[in-house]
């Protein structure tokens, strides 16, 4: 199942929760999220999330669909400016197209507007249709994707270009106004890492639908979780920790708190 990259990363990607298709979107403009349009490939939409529910979620539906540059630069459009550029300085629509299609002079302050400026693909040399590739590779593996198996299906000839590649698109997924968990919450604390080098503690809060957020801690204490608690988990939601002290009536403050501590 595609896990939510392609759209989500040519937001600023902006950044989405599994199990829907994610796909790469650039920085989208609040105002363009209520925008009605219609085009070829995507039917009627009024919120941004239909871009990702719209997004190809097989590799042939991909080909198929970005088959060529102007294919994954009519998507870019329309996933950053709701299928009309825009200028950057002065939000002007009365712009035309140059170098292909991958810039925009504006007809009343010429400015000129790249198409990949201000996202995560700004000063890129590379194809869009590269990246859209990357991204799908990414999304759309239920396990993952190390840096080793990106570079052989991309074919880049060093290790180090793919690791970048695939920590720069891993970044963009993060949404920044993503919405709190807000069903039945469960909090609890695990160790990651090797005995070597250390194990680090990892905080983990996971919602019943299958969102999770996890956040890298120095200690399991009731100001480290409280913190945790408050950044994560939505006030109307109800809270399930184990039977850890720290977890105490402060910690998930309003919420509804329930402990299930295991019985030997």
């Amino acid at each position: 199942m595609v896990n939510e990259t392609c759209c989500q990363i040519a937001m600023r990607l902006n950044g989405f929760e599994a199990p829907r298709a994610i796909v790469p979107i650039p920085l989208i403009p609040a105002e363009a999220y209520e925008t009605v349009f219609w085009t070829r490939r995507w039917r009627k939409a009024k919120h941004k999330d239909d871009l990702w529910r719209d997004f190809s979620k097989t590799a042939i539906e991909f080909e198929e669909r970005f088959a060529t540059e102007e294919d994954c630069r009519a998507f870019w459009i329309q996933a950053r400016w709701g299928g009309k550029p825009a200028c950057a300085r002065c939000s002007s629509t009365d712009v035309w197209s140059e170098l292909g299609g991958t810039r925009f002079e504006c007809a009343e302050c010429g400015h000129q507007t790249c198409l990949t400026s201000g996202t995560v693909l700004e000063k890129t040399r590379k194809p869009l249709k590269m990246w859209f590739r990357a991204m799908f590779e990414i999304s759309s593996r239920r396990n993952g994707i190390s840096a080793k198996e990106l570079q052989q299906i991309m074919g880049f000839g060093s290790y180090k270009t793919a690791w970048s590649w695939l920590h720069k698109l891993r970044a963009a997924l993060v949404r920044p106004d993503r919405e709190h968990l807000n069903q039945g919450v469960e909090m609890d604390e695990t160790f990651v890492g090797s005995k070597r080098p250390g194990k680090q503690m990892v905080l983990v809060a996971v919602e019943r639908s299958g969102r999770v957020r996890l956040a890298h801690a120095r200690r399991a204490d009731e100001p480290t979780l409280k913190r945790s608690c408050d950044a994560n988990v939505a006030r109307s939601a109800g809270v399930t920790s184990d039977g850890l002290a720290s977890y105490n009536r402060r910690t998930p403050g309003a919420r509804d708190h329930q402990r299930s501590v295991q019985k030997n």
